[in-house]
């Protein structure tokens, strides 16, 4: 597992965002980060006003990547993740996952959607 995501799990974001990993330990969360870092939890990737990576995950996770900060970042899962993605990036649609111009799929992600899991994948609840 990357460093980063073990730095942003242990980070502040653990006890000011406590109640949002109900059922998770700090390794859990960091697991959780590294996924959605590394992509295969990722639904959406934006860039906030400083031009840092934000990410969606499909079971509503927000991870912002902030490198000028000694926790790298924060994590959290808000009650409207979809709502909060577009706040923090100003897209309402997510071109990294949609679609190609001649209608088809581009790479191999599904659809952009709202925090929702993914079909076929579980989510923390």
């Amino acid at each position: 597992m990357a460093s980063g995501g073990l730095s942003i799990a242990r980070a502040p974001a653990w006890t000011k965002h406590n109640d949002d990993f109900k059922g998770m330990t700090q390794d859990d969360l960091a697991e959780k980060v590294y996924q959605i870092v590394s992509g295969s939890q990722m639904e959406r990737l934006g860039q906030d006003y400083k031009g840092d990576p934000v990410m969606m995950s499909y079971d509503g996770f927000i991870v912002v990547i902030d490198p000028s900060t000694t926790d790298h970042g924060t994590v959290y899962r808000p009650k409207d993740p979809l709502g909060e993605f577009i706040r923090l990036t100003g897209q309402v649609q997510d071109p990294s996952l949609g679609d190609g111009k001649d209608g088809t799929r581009t790479g191999s992600q599904p659809p952009g959607g709202t925090g929702g899991t993914q079909s076929g994948k579980t989510g923390a609840k």
